[in-house]
């Protein structure tokens, strides 16, 4: 075995790096003394185990073994360089046997050429420059080969890390996007929101002349002396209370339901006229009623709502905010007509005495559809 192995010179002025496995004294000495008169950097060795320890020690442009010295073991030997965990060097088989079966043996092992000894030292020097030369371009291109990988794999890790990155950012900004068009103490659409969704709507019932657009706003009666009586964390957990129980009214998932501001709340119901929109007024009614929100300060000792009712009719081409104003009017008819109550707007032109009442009493316990 080797005591010492010297360092890999690739890099250093020299014109290749060989590795000669022989026997001591035969013709392969006289190559080896005319290389690294040349110039080359020549490594010489005369058993297996100093051969694979140089491969592990150095990078090599080209291997020259002597057939009669090696043996079975040059072919393992060579076989073993052409794996691709191996270091892919040209090898050169030399031996005193032209057996065209040995020959071809030794090229199915993977050798890059076969001198047959004796040779011309001149002649066999030209011929085993370009194996040289060829093997060190090939080391060269190994050598990039490497690199490039390395900075194909820097740049993939970096493309994933980026694209982590973004990902991360949609997610946030998808978050974001979601806390501004929400109503933060309810948890349901906030008035931009709302705004903005009851213009896309608008646009397509204008599209679709066939189809209506309800709109219910709702008001908690009495909401400021609940305030007063119950304190304001009360008063947030009544509007969080409100606000579930209209989310659960309206549940398709075309409904649009947002708090329009302080106690007033909104529904946008997108294809319904107003049968429609009465009927979820009721079912909304109810349903408050149901709750039994204890309010000291109503007459009915419970938290009710108002509500006006209006439609935008596909036969009358009036703006978004006619809309608005008209629900906007038949809510206040509703509060003028003593609260818990329902008022439907018949369309969102007509004047404040064509409001149509559903339950004029505040007294009942269900609406009372009026003629």
């Amino acid at each position: 075995m080797l005591s010492q192995i010297e360092p890999d010179v690739f890099g250093v002025d020299v014109l290749g790096t060989l590795l000669v496995w022989h026997s001591p004294g035969d013709a392969l000495e006289l190559l080896v003394k005319a290389w690294r008169q040349q110039g080359y950097d020549v490594r010489s060795c005369y058993s297996f185990e100093d051969a694979w320890d140089f491969t592990q020690a150095l990078t090599l442009d080209l291997v020259l073994i002597n057939l009669n010295a090696a043996k079975e073991k040059g072919y393992w030997f060579c076989k073993k360089l052409q794996q691709p965990n191996g270091q892919l060097t040209s090898v050169v088989f030399s031996s005193s046997n032209d057996d065209q079966r040995t020959i071809a043996k030794a090229f199915e092992s993977g050798v890059t050429d076969y001198l047959v000894m004796p040779f011309d030292v001149s002649s066999c020097l030209l011929r085993l420059k370009k194996h040289l030369q060829t093997g060190r371009l090939l080391r060269r291109l190994r050598c990039n080969n490497r690199q490039l990988r390395h900075q194909v794999s820097d740049s993939e890790e970096k493309l994933q890390r980026l694209e982590s990155i973004q990902s991360a950012l949609v997610c946030k900004n998808q978050e974001l996007e979601k806390l501004a068009y929400l109503d933060g103490l309810t948890q349901i659409n906030n008035r931009r929101s709302f705004d903005q969704r009851l213009e896309n709507a608008w646009g397509e019932q204008r599209r679709c002349s066939e189809q209506s657009l309800s709109l219910i706003l709702c008001d908690i009666d009495y909401f400021k002396q609940y305030n007063d009586i119950y304190g304001h964390p009360a008063g947030d957990q009544c509007l969080q209370q409100v606000a579930q129980i209209i989310r659960q009214t309206a549940q398709r998932s075309s409904d649009i339901i947002a708090r329009y501001g302080g106690e007033e709340f909104v529904v946008m119901l997108k294809a319904t006229d107003h049968k429609g929109g009465c009927q979820v007024a009721r079912y909304l009614h109810a349903a408050i009623n149901k709750a039994a929100i204890p309010h000291r300060g109503s007459h009915l000792d419970r938290v009710t709502l108002s509500m006006g009712i209006a439609m935008a009719d596909p036969d009358h081409h009036h703006g978004v905010g006619d809309l608005i104003e008209s629900a906007d009017r038949a809510l206040y008819q509703a509060k003028r007509q003593g609260r818990n109550c329902i008022v439907l707007a018949k369309t969102p032109m007509e004047s404040a005495s064509s409001w149509t009442p559903l339950m004029a009493d505040s007294r009942c316990t269900a609406p009372a559809i009026c003629g």
